[in-house]
């Protein structure tokens, strides 16, 4: 059957609220589509629909007095962020404590600034706090909203991105956008134009992680 794709909605939640994996979900009916011209198929646009299956017609029966055990494995997605600090450098070896689903977890990011944790793939997002420099009484804390980024190919999803990488301004109009282009680009040592090229696209999905 066909699933409408809706705002927060990704290929990971989408899989697990039918009980697929990912790569199952990917590989059912025409989703295969997802993935041409080189799109992201982990990403999925809302309004679009994609091949789910059918609901299950199985039942389960029980006698009263009696105990049942079911062992349930909760899919889950791969929560990955770099973390730089006002200077655009690396918060690297921080500690760092997730929230998810009021369950806490805690950590430290690696030496590149990186956050990785595996989450359920049902969570639309997480609490990150992390003690950016020493001695810090109060963390730096950020809600990520999971699966809530359009796909890079649309301008709304370069926003999202560059606004997600601490280019603030990209959320504010055209202009805002283009701000936010030049200082990507003159970071990552690209050519600074204010403009959406190909390499530029490429660095910022390579950044984003997505």
């Amino acid at each position: 059957m066909r699933y409408l794709v809706r705002a927060g909605d990704c290929a990971a939640s989408v899989a697990a609220r039918f009980g697929l994996s990912t790569d199952d979900l990917l590989a059912l009916g025409d989703n295969s589509r997802l993935s041409e011209g080189g799109r992201d198929p982990h990403i999925l646009r809302p309004g679009e629909t994609i091949e789910v299956p059918d609901p299950p017609g199985s039942s389960a029966s029980f006698s009263s007095g009696g105990t049942r055990r079911f062992r349930v494995t909760v899919p889950t997605t791969l929560v990955r962020t770099q973390l730089f600090d006002r200077q655009r450098r690396e918060v690297a070896n921080r500690p760092y404590e997730l929230v998810v689903a009021g369950r806490s977890r805690t950590g430290h990011t690696d030496g590149a600034g990186f956050v990785e944790e595996r989450v359920p793939a049902v969570a639309r997002s997480v609490t990150l706090r992390v003690w950016v420099h020493e001695g810090d009484e109060h963390p730096f804390e950020e809600e990520i909203a999971l699966g809530a980024v359009d796909p890079i190919e649309e301008e709304s999803g370069v926003i999202h991105r560059l606004a997600n990488l601490g280019y603030g301004s990209a959320e504010h109009g055209a202009r805002g956008v283009a701000w936010a282009l030049m200082a990507f680009q003159r970071i990552e040592g690209l050519t600074v134009t204010g403009e959406l090229d190909d390499a530029t696209r490429d660095r910022l999905r390579e950044r984003h992680g997505s």
